[in-house]
């Protein structure tokens, strides 16, 4: 098993989907719940420039958290195929769900962050990026519950 280092890349991959997930959730929700309202519209020229300096941040954050996602989700994904499959129905309706609002979350983001000056409507976004995200999250841990606990086969008996 040490020989064979498929196991450290595997490993490598889930702690980079999940750091990378722990990133985007909370950035996300940084900017949306807890920034102060005054610093979006601007009141005075310094909460403007500190939500614009975390606006950049976050949409650098965003860039390279959607980029590393979509990598490795596809590589975790392949890799966990097979046990997916011994559990149709709970983890096809899991999978595609966790799939997505995650595809959702990042048209969401991209577009809002389109642009350099922030929209009067960006902070709703956010929040429902960010809450789109905690289910996305929700789903990702009842897949893998689902994927680690298959259920019982049933055994018909025949006549």
């Amino acid at each position: 098993m040490i020989g064979d280092a498929s196991w450290l890349v595997a490993i490598l991959s889930r702690w980079l989907h999940l750091s990378f997930a722990c990133l985007l959730v909370g950035g996300t929700f940084f900017m949306g719940f807890l920034v102060r309202e005054g610093a979006t519209e601007g009141d005075t020229p310094a909460t403007g420039s500190i939500y614009l300096k975390a606006r950049r941040g976050l949409k650098m954050v965003v860039h390279s958290s959607v980029l590393f996602l979509l990598l490795t989700g596809t590589y975790n994904a392949t890799l966990n195929w097979a046990a997916y499959r011994r559990n149709i129905p709970l983890t096809h309706a899991l999978f595609g769900t966790h799939l997505l609002f995650a595809l959702i979350v990042f048209a969401i983001l991209m577009v809002t962050f389109a642009r350099k000056q922030p929209r009067p409507t960006e902070r709703k976004w956010l929040k429902i990026a960010a809450l789109l995200l905690f289910l996305t999250v929700l789903m990702a841990s009842s897949l893998k519950y689902a994927r680690e606990h298959p259920k019982a086969q049933m055994i018909e008996s025949r006549p």
